[in-house]
């Protein structure tokens, strides 16, 4: 009976570790710290992102830049957007991140994650 308990709690270990957790990335342009419910501002109700807080993971020094283009492109890539010449928004032209820059969706299929965007994409004009 012990080696069946022993087995079966294994088991259940084995699993517990290759559940990996979910990730959601939420960018919203021009939305201020304290736009927030949980900042603790009470002229705005934001019940939804106040759950999303309370129950995952807040990052609070996380820094951006002045428009979307350079801070979606340091988040796809964990790069420097200056590298790309990406510090301000891509507007036109043929520039953007380079096509053959690896980004994080590509970094969590190889850890078997599922990956999904919505939303604009913003991060070149490439000639595709």
């Amino acid at each position: 009976m012990s080696i069946v308990l022993s087995l079966a709690i294994l088991a259940l270990i084995a699993f517990a570790s290759a559940v990996k957790p979910h990730i959601v990335f939420i960018v919203a342009d021009d939305l201020g710290y304290g736009d927030l419910g949980y900042t603790g501002v009470s002229e705005i109700k934001t019940p939804a992102f106040d759950e999303l807080a309370a129950t995952g993971r807040v990052l609070q020094s996380y820094y951006v830049q002045p428009s979307c283009s350079p801070t979606r492109a340091s988040i796809h890539t964990g790069r420097y957007v200056m590298r790309y010449g990406l510090d301000v928004a891509i507007t036109n032209g043929p520039r953007g991140v380079p096509l053959n820059e690896t980004f994080l969706p590509q970094v969590l299929r190889k850890q078997g994650y599922r990956t999904h965007m919505v939303g604009k994409w913003h991060l070149g004009q490439h000639a595709w």
